[in-house]
């Protein structure tokens, strides 16, 4: 009978233990919207005040992308992924600014994508502002491609 009780102790202890390390994880996981919505806010501040959110988002965009000879280097954490220098882009901006690197392809019953994505803010964006921040940050990427025109 003892070791009977003895291993019931052990389970007991043992769901006790996990019980609290789901609720650490628990505590844990209702943080992680709660700082992404933290950050959000602070982006979406950021995005109303122009004259710092410009030089902000081209650093930002210096960190995630670079050139090597003929190939793009993009950092999209925690990825490195490596492309011709030729790749299409598309800057999106309302619900925060990423930049998309690649095209998708589709078919009628598959859809492959290869696109990149590399997120700059986060936040709504308002119109007038993506209006005046989309383009220079367009136009710092084509200088990091070596495809400006000045």
């Amino acid at each position: 009978m003892r070791p009977f009780l003895t291993a019931l102790a052990g389970a007991v202890a043992l769901c006790i233990l996990l019980g609290a390390c789901g609720k650490k994880d628990q505590a844990q996981q209702a943080q992680q919207p709660s700082k992404a919505l933290e950050e959000a806010k602070k982006d979406e501040a950021l995005m109303e005040d122009l004259d710092h959110a410009g030089p902000e988002l081209e650093r930002r965009l210096a960190e995630s992308v670079s050139v090597d000879g003929n190939l793009l280097l993009v950092h999209a954490d925690p990825f490195l992924y490596v492309l011709p220098v030729s790749t299409p882009w598309t800057i999106q901006c309302f619900a925060g600014m990423s930049i998309v690197f690649g095209n998708s392809i589709s078919g009628d019953n598959s859809s492959t994508n290869n696109e990149v994505e590399v997120d700059l803010a986060a936040g709504i964006i308002h119109q007038k502002n993506c209006e005046i921040l989309a383009p220079r940050v367009g136009k710092r990427l084509l200088a990091i491609l070596g495809q400006d025109t000045h």
